[in-house]
């Protein structure tokens, strides 16, 4: 029987920032512009995401210290982790399809797009292989928000 690979999809190489430093960045940044103005529905869905990732990283970081079984064994610890997991998936597509009504939402969204995608390429850096890529669904986003930018200001 094959063994059950179950290392972490999201670990990078040690020259990169880790997760918890480039969430800091986000929420930052994030907490930066929303000082300007907090009308912006991207700046909520943004927050969001951030509660939903910290979640998380919470339990990813409880598996690690604590062992699976602990947390009630693998199936009970994997369908929670699994279920975080599609959470914050979710929430980022609601961020992806928020368009910004102001030009601080507009750099926000920018800021989340460049963490989330710097989150999805491959543990050495590069951009994913495939169609079916996160940029085909940061591409829209960005669009978006590029288009509410010339119309607010045209």
């Amino acid at each position: 029987m094959p063994s059950l690979k179950l290392s972490n999809p999201f670990r990078r190489g040690v020259d990169r920032p880790s997760l918890k430093q480039r969430a800091a960045s986000l929420k930052a940044t994030a907490a930066r512009v929303m000082t300007r103005t907090s009308t912006d529905p991207v700046f909520s869905a943004i927050a969001r995401y951030q509660a939903a990732r910290d979640a998380w990283d919470a339990y990813s970081d409880r598996i690690r210290d604590e062992g699976w079984d602990a947390l009630g064994g693998i199936h009970a610890a994997s369908e929670e982790d699994g279920r975080l997991s599609r959470a914050w998936s979710d929430i980022s597509t609601e961020v992806l399809e928020t368009v910004p009504t102001t030009e601080a939402g507009r750099l926000a969204l920018v800021a989340f797009v460049e963490t989330w995608v710097g989150d999805h390429g491959n543990a050495d850096g590069s951009p994913q292989d495939g169609s079916e890529t996160v940029f085909a669904e940061v591409y829209p986003a960005l669009l978006k928000a590029l288009r509410a930018s010339v119309t607010a200001k045209g």
